[in-house]
């Protein structure tokens, strides 16, 4: 075991994300929920952008305490209800959470019993368009690590 560790060197994958406007007739919504403290005091945000990149709306709110999911979760619960309230369709929805990316597309369980971020069917399918990518608009490396398995 300390002969694998010791010779260990985990591959690098690096990927640049950028912020790209949204197609002629689509709104681009961008969230971000976070915690501190993990759970702790957290707050969600949200900001709408037309095809030119303009900014349509954007907000922000305080939350109870809460875990990072959990605020992720509620900042695209408010972004799309103000798309649906106003009639900002087709929307695409950006994260930089990729949990909630892959519970969004039902690769993975939600993470908490009580749900009120549930079931997308109040929204219109053009809502459901979910991305990972940075919502910064200045490009950078995403950089992760595979790991190999230790030898048994």
């Amino acid at each position: 075991m300390v002969q694998f560790f010791e010779g260990y060197k985990p591959t690098v994958i690096c990927r640049i994300i950028e912020w790209r406007r949204p197609a002629p007739g689509i709104y681009k919504c961008n969230t971000n929920g976070a915690a501190k403290g993990n759970p702790g005091p957290s707050s969600a945000a949200f900001c709408i952008r037309n095809k030119r990149g303009d900014l349509v709306y954007a907000a922000a709110k305080t939350l109870a305490d809460g875990t990072n999911i959990m605020a992720e979760a509620e900042a695209i619960r408010l972004g799309l209800r103000h798309c649906v309230v106003k009639q900002l369709f087709p929307v695409i929805i950006e994260t930089d959470s990729m949990t909630m990316k892959m519970i969004l597309n039902d690769e993975w369980k939600v993470p908490w019993r009580s749900v009120q971020f549930h079931n997308f069917q109040e929204f219109p399918s053009q809502a459901k368009r979910i991305l990972n990518l940075e919502k910064r608009g200045i490009p950078y490396l995403r950089i992760r690590t595979i790991q190999d398995k230790a030898p048994d």
